[in-house]
């Protein structure tokens, strides 16, 4: 029995290379924002932020289409 366990699927490394692009890129962005608002206490930034992805949240629920 010549089983290997090297022949699981696996993603492409292109497949995977854009999404993870992409959260680096955001992660940098929102690690930024007490920076880019310079003049905004980084309590009043960051709950800002906390409410762009509770907008982002709603807003893929909303998508969905379910009712519940």
């Amino acid at each position: 029995m010549s089983h290997r366990a090297d022949t699981a699927p696996s993603a492409s490394s292109s497949a995977i290379r854009a999404p993870m692009l992409w959260g680096i890129l955001v992660g940098l962005l929102q690690a930024a924002t007490p920076v880019i608002f310079w003049w905004l206490d980084s309590a009043t930034v960051y709950a800002l932020g906390l409410a762009v992805i509770a907008a982002i949240y709603i807003g893929f629920a909303v998508a969905d289409g379910r009712p519940r």
